[in-house]
């Protein structure tokens, strides 16, 4: 992602943000990884794919910016209904219909439809439209930090 930075934002590289960029990793394989971890082809690949798909949607992102006239709520919503509708086929066909819904499995989706989806990329692309891409880039790696805890200075700042 930091080159990717370079080379479509012409933000300057600093070894400060690569070594974020580098705990950030280290963070994240210590709370993921376990004693007995081994790495996984597959795996791998697809976490390079992940971290390489992000990267390309937040360095376009803050590139092109909002369309004029879409929120941020707007602008998450559509893009969180793109990525659902683009993985119903996959979906489908490696997982099948499910043979029952309940009531919790709906409660859950909810959630994490409205909480963990759309309010949460509501924040993280304004944070993107306000920050440059690079100061971004440490807090997906580490977002995921079991234990993470904001103070409430951060929750408050514009």
């Amino acid at each position: 992602m930091a080159l990717l930075v370079v080379i479509v934002l012409s933000e300057r590289l600093s070894t400060w943000r690569l070594g974020w960029g580098v705990a950030g990793v280290g963070g994240v394989a210590m709370v993921v990884l376990g004693p007995g971890a081994a790495l996984d082809s597959v795996g791998v690949v697809a976490g390079i794919a992940g971290a390489a798909s992000m990267g390309v949607g937040v360095v376009l992102t803050k590139r092109w910016g909002r369309p004029p006239g879409v929120s941020a709520v707007g602008f998450a919503s559509w893009q969180l209904a793109a990525g659902g509708t683009l993985l119903i086929v996959p979906a489908l066909l490696i997982d099948g219909v499910p043979a029952e819904i309940s009531l919790p499995a709906v409660a859950g989706y909810v959630w994490l439809g409205l909480v963990g989806g759309l309010l949460a990329y509501t924040l993280w692309f304004r944070g993107i439209g306000r920050l440059p891409v690079t100061a971004i880039a440490p807090s997906a790696s580490s977002a995921s930090s079991d234990g993470e805890r904001s103070l409430p200075r951060q929750l408050l700042r514009p």
